[in-house]
């Protein structure tokens, strides 16, 4: 078995070494905030951390570690880059694999798309390494980054249909992303989506529609609300937004 470990990189050391420790991962992919000028300080630290990191793991991850740069503040950028290396390292380990994702230090945009991530890999799991000691609400830093943590906790995951599923039916690809060429990532109507995805407006082709989108729906990926008239829109959810952008 393989295991590779995604970990967002934070304010929490010691806690995002106690998962490292007890997983054992053979490659560690390391996630950096991008720098950005309105928060140069956070950058600053967050690089800190991953130094340490680096030289707490010592030569044991020597030639074993990436870091991948993100924008935490955009779930389309966290899901789709970790989408690409779950899908890339799913194809160069044909055997028995393992992706473990590390929320302990992460932001909640990128958690909601770890967790969403887990949902639709089922070689991919989602873990948190919860706190040693209570933490009053204002502490030291280096209380925050000293804090090894409790033994981590495996978060279940309730799985749908895979992604490999969504791929396999070209319908699925051509809705999401139809959708997410349009303004706003949406449509005014069944009617108007049938049009962007060349479907006839028989009754069959409404039926049909219909129970794919009812998919979608129970999915996340898209939901509907009352337009104008009868009509319905039908809308991209943030997940949904995500994975299309994997098809483009």
């Amino acid at each position: 078995m393989v295991t590779i470990l995604i970990a967002p990189v934070g304010l929490y050391v010691g806690r995002v070494l106690r998962g490292i420790k007890e997983y054992r991962p053979h490659l560690i992919y390391f996630l950096l905030a991008e720098e950005e000028k309105e928060t140069p300080q956070w950058y600053k630290e967050t690089s800190e951390n991953l130094k340490s990191l680096k030289e707490k793991l010592g030569v044991t991850y020597e030639g074993y570690i990436n870091t991948i740069y993100v924008n935490f503040n955009d779930i389309n950028d966290v899901f789709v880059k970790i989408h690409k290396i779950i899908e890339e390292e799913t194809k160069n380990n044909p055997g028995d694999l393992e992706i473990l994702l590390d929320i302990t230090s992460t932001p909640l945009l990128p958690r909601m798309a770890f967790v969403n991530l887990a949902a639709i890999h089922s070689n991919v799991s989602v873990y948190y390494t919860p706190a040693k000691n209570k933490q009053p609400t204002h502490y030291d830093l280096t209380v925050v980054k000293e804090d090894e943590g409790k033994t981590p906790i495996s978060i279940p995951t309730v799985r749908s249909k895979t992604y490999e599923e969504l791929k396999k039916n070209e319908i699925y690809q051509k809705i999401l992303v139809a959708l997410s060429s349009s303004p706003e990532s949406k449509v005014k109507s069944h009617a108007a989506l049938m049009d962007l995805i060349g479907f006839s407006k028989e009754r069959k082709e409404y039926m049909y529609l219909g129970r794919i989108l009812r998919v979608l729906i129970n999915m996340g990926l898209v939901h509907t609300q009352p337009g104008e008239g009868r009509e319905r829109e039908v809308e991209l959810t943030l997940l949904g937004e995500a994975i299309a952008k994997t098809f483009e």
